[in-house]
């Protein structure tokens, strides 16, 4: 987070004025872990020298190929209350609300922090083929109005022992060709492994196999 912060401040001075400015208010109108999702993006769209415009609702606006492309952030934590929860319901209703904004279109791509659901799901043991995360969102994401749903989360590999913040892309069947070429650009899927992988906050250990498929950013 800090990292991210750093970026921001040295790349885009305006959108750090107004991200702290956002986390000064963060106890009244700001969710905090959206927040911190929006630090995230903004700082990697710094680094990647992508131009963008950071404003409400959505969040990210940026030109490509001579259209309006818009990258909405959110951050999804569950009631741990109950082990019998499912986990992956909370992602699908939080794409389906935003599905549901009057920007929400074949040009909007919305990024997720799912880190807190794969670590609950892990913790209560509910991550396995039987209960497969993304094929669960499948139906969810084939009928969204939606052009691409990116789903984050912070893995540590024991291995280098170091935090990574990696994503799974998912591109809807409505996704604009401009979004499409943005994204293959910007966030592409080109696949890799981290080894002896741990998700923060899961009170079992690792994520039941040697090695985590991933992308980063």
């Amino acid at each position: 987070m800090v990292k991210n912060l750093e970026d921001i401040r040295r790349l885009q001075p305006s959108v750090f004025e107004d991200l702290k400015e956002k986390f000064y208010q963060c106890g009244t109108n700001y969710n905090h872990f959206g927040l911190r999702m929006e630090a995230r993006i903004a700082s990697s769209l710094s680094r990647k020298n992508v131009t963008f415009e950071y404003a409400d609702a959505p969040d990210f606006f940026i030109v490509h190929e001579d259209q309006q492309i818009f990258i909405e952030c959110t951050s999804v934590w569950p009631d741990t209350s109950s082990r019998d929860k499912d986990y992956r319901k909370n992602v699908a209703l939080a794409i389906q609300k935003k599905a549901e904004k009057k920007y929400s279109n074949e040009n909007t791509a919305v990024a997720m922090d799912v880190t807190s659901i794969l670590a609950a799901m892990i913790t209560h043991g509910t991550r396995d083929e039987a209960t497969d995360f993304y094929q669960y969102l499948g139906p969810v994401l084939d009928q969204s109005k939606l052009g691409a749903v990116i789903l984050f989360n912070t893995v540590y590999s024991a291995e280098v022992n170091m935090l990574h913040f990696v994503y799974n892309r998912f591109d809807c069947p409505k996704i604009s060709p401009a979004l499409r070429n943005f994204m293959d650009a910007t966030y592409p899927v080109v696949g890799g492994k981290l080894c002896e992988p741990v998700i923060p906050g899961a009170r079992t250990p690792g994520l039941n196999q040697s090695s985590y498929p991933t992308t980063g950013t």
